[in-house]
């Protein structure tokens, strides 16, 4: 990103793993869904050389190894909101650091890349606790503060928002596996979650009496 003239260069790339008969793989055309999302929402996304403001959410495509598309002016350093709707069977892999992941759990338009952002976050903090001993990181938990406030939105997707990672798929990231340190791990940090939050939760839980909500207190019930 370039504050003095407010472009923001993103360059993609793109690694297909060799199968039998075929050791080098072409590119594939990859339909990419994305948004920047900015402090106070969405950003436009305006490619360089086009002369109407852009969308907030577009399709980018990657059909070669590597390629850069530059967007024109950008007003702020945006976070990226990457795959949005699943847009292809693909994993993204950003260099995003803990707090964007933990601004995209509460800011970010798209349902999918909110939970993708808190499954990935909550992944790694779990995992540095299991192999260390390392204390909660509290920028997810108050992450999940932000979740909160926005749980009138979709009672059931904020469910979804409040579950951590499992032990299993935790267990998957972790060599060797150590099953005790896993569990230690997620429950230490569910307890941190409802220390902080746990009034919150509570007010809200009973506050959902109607039958709309119950399909989110109904899904919290089982997940949690």
């Amino acid at each position: 990103y370039d504050s003095a003239n407010n472009p923001d260069a993103l360059t993609l790339t793109q690694n297909l793993a060799p199968t039998p008969g075929q050791p080098e793989k072409k590119p594939m055309p990859i339909p990419v869904r994305l948004g920047f999302v900015g402090r106070d929402g969405a950003l436009p996304l305006t490619l360089e050389g086009e002369n109407a403001t852009g969308p907030e959410e577009r399709v980018i495509e990657l059909d070669q190894t590597k390629q850069t598309f530059t967007f024109v002016g950008v007003a702020e350093e945006p976070l990226l909101s990457i795959g949005r709707r699943f847009s292809a069977p693909v994993k993204f892999k950003t260099p995003l650091d803990r707090k964007s992941r933990a601004a995209l759990m509460g800011r970010d338009a798209d349902a999918f890349n909110r939970w993708e952002a808190s499954q990935v976050l909550g992944g790694e903090i779990l995992l540095e606790m299991a192999k260390s001993g390392a204390k909660t990181d509290p920028v997810y938990v108050e992450a999940i503060g932000d979740v909160l406030k926005r749980a009138n939105d979709d009672h059931a997707f904020a469910a979804q928002m409040l579950v951590p990672p499992l032990e299993s798929e935790l267990a998957l990231a972790m060599t060797p596996v150590e099953p005790d340190a896993i569990h230690a791990a997620r429950t230490a940090l569910i307890r941190a979650i409802a220390a902080a939050h746990g009034k919150h939760i509570e007010a809200l839980y009973r506050a959902l009496e109607s039958g709309s909500a119950s399909i989110g207190r109904a899904s919290r019930r089982e997940r949690v």
